[in-house]
């Protein structure tokens, strides 16, 4: 959790009761837009929207963590920098 709070902060989020995915709520980007970029960094992850029924989810992230932690260490690394790469100028 703490190494989501510091590696994450232009995103909110909470942790699950259960399940197999936290929810990131984006509060500068969309999902469309760091997905793309995260692709670029070998990270595949599926923008929000595509868990709506009406497509509403777009500033919305699911990041799975079913992984290693090691996975998901590397998984964190790789967001990081597809964020900075999508707001670069």
């Amino acid at each position: 959790m703490a190494t989501l709070l510091a590696a994450l902060p232009w995103c909110r989020f909470r942790l699950p009761q259960g399940g197999l995915s936290l929810w990131l709520e984006l509060l500068d980007t969309d999902s469309s837009r760091l997905t793309a970029q995260a692709a670029t960094h070998g990270l595949t992850l599926t923008p929000g929207f595509h868990f709506s029924p009406d497509g509403a989810l777009d500033r919305y992230l699911r990041l799975p963590f079913t992984l290693s932690p090691a996975a998901l260490d590397m998984a964190v690394d790789r967001l990081e920098r597809a964020y900075a790469a999508a707001h670069r100028p």
